[in-house]
């Protein structure tokens, strides 16, 4: 197909983009391939970013996709630092903010996404970060240290990643969220309440059913006042509320979007020749038969395969699990399906022993599951969870809650 596929442009130099360049070689392609990033670096694995480069366990070094000699070598074509400021579908070329033209035979978005902020006084301020690309990572490192105050808007994945870290560091956090309890969007409250303990116990203070009515200071941040009234001093302030996806390009160029630029199962937009992948794409699920955004490694990993397969004619399909984990302090939690979703809750051991697992059910039908566990200590029995859920297994609440019984067991049983 190479022949009739001379030029292939991915938009977007993060995780999912440069991945997608990866497999595209690795499958045979030998046309022209670009990629096309905002950030003046090289493609890079973003979940470092909250967790190894803010407590220095990780270099950004060790966060690259590829040393940049990959990309020279398979003859990849890096044009970082370069923003697109419109798609032609119709004539099939990228417009760059610099004037420039790039033609394109298959065209991939790999856009990813920007975080949300807040439309509060003093969100200008010095001291304020946002968190979603390696220079924010590092301007937040440099604010984490003993004798600082860390106020983090946002009681979520990242933001609890951030204050783990910052505890780690020895700075004071405080971790403000609006709703009436932690990860609300991510987790069930029993799951929820057993992370946050972990934090009150590395103490971090958490505040939780809180508005913020501004951010306040003279010449940089100095304190988050609260709706009702409170103070929260603080030296430096993180914001990580959620990100959106960054799908203005395909909007304004008439490719179809909702929360998301829409895909099938292989990653193809409506706009035949056009493809999606990552954060930014919302892809049919075969698995759950309806159209899903994950923001997650494993998405990126893929949707990159996918989508590359799929644009040379050796068609894949999107019908994963989806798979999260998170690193906080020396604890790990992993989860597999929409654990959120779940209306009841098995537990198998317990987090003051060191690991727990927990089962969701919903209408009497397993549907997620979520390990937390010092280290990898619950990791093993949350794979073998997910491959319950891979395999449709549905096991009984009891018979979960049995840990007497194995979960191999059950695994080969169901």
């Amino acid at each position: 197909m190479s022949d009739r596929i001379v030029r292939i442009v991915i938009v977007g130099g993060g995780h999912a983009g440069g991945r997608t360049a990866e497999w595209l070689r690795r499958l045979g392609f030998d046309g022209t391939l670009s990629i096309i990033g905002a950030e003046p670096c090289l493609p890079y694995e973003r979940p470092p970013l909250s967790k190894g480069l803010l407590t220095g366990e990780k270099s950004f070094t060790d966060c690259l996709l590829r040393r940049e000699s990959f990309y020279r070598d398979n003859d990849i074509q890096l044009l970082t630092g370069r923003t697109v400021g419109a798609l032609d579908k119709w004539k099939k070329c990228v417009k760059l903010a610099d004037g420039a033209r790039i033609p394109y035979d298959r065209l991939v978005l790999a856009t990813g996404a920007q975080p949300k902020t807040l439309n509060l006084p003093g969100t200008e301020l010095p001291g304020v970060h946002l968190l979603r690309h390696e220079g924010q990572a590092a301007t937040i490192s440099e604010a984490l240290s003993p004798g600082a105050h860390i106020a983090v808007i946002g009681g979520g994945f990242i933001g609890l990643e951030v204050a783990a870290a910052a505890r780690t560091r020895g700075s004071a956090v405080t971790v403000i969220e609006a709703a009436g309890r932690l990860l609300g969007r991510s987790l069930p409250a029993a799951v929820a309440e057993d992370i946050a303990a972990l934090h009150r116990c590395r103490g971090v203070e958490i505040i939780t059913g809180a508005g913020i009515s501004k951010l306040t200071g003279y010449t940089r941040i100095e304190a988050v006042e609260l709706s009702d009234g409170r103070r929260v001093e603080a030296t430096a302030v993180v914001i990580g509320i959620g990100i959106r996806p960054a799908s203005e390009l395909a909007e304004a160029a008439g490719i179809a979007s909702d929360d998301g630029v829409l895909t099938d199962s292989t990653c193809m937009t409506t706009v035949p020749g056009i493809y999606a992948v990552g954060d930014v794409a919302r892809c049919f699920n075969d698995y759950y038969g309806r159209r899903i955004r994950l923001e997650s490694w494993q998405n990126a990993e893929q949707q990159a395969e996918i989508c590359a397969r799929s644009l040379l004619g050796n068609e894949r399909r999107w019908r994963a699990v989806p798979w999260v984990w998170s690193d906080q302090y020396d604890w790990n939690l992993q989860t597999a399906g929409f654990p959120a979703d779940c209306s009841d809750i098995v537990r198998r051991g317990d987090p003051a022993e060191g690991k727990a697992l927990y089962i969701g059910f919903t209408d009497g039908r397993m549907s997620g599951a979520m390990s937390f566990g010092q280290g990898l200590k619950a990791a093993k029995d949350l794979r073998l969870a997910q491959m319950m859920l891979e395999k449709g297994s549905q096991v009984e609440p009891a018979a979960f809650a049995d840990e007497a019984v194995s979960l191999k067991t059950l695994l080969k049983a169901a």
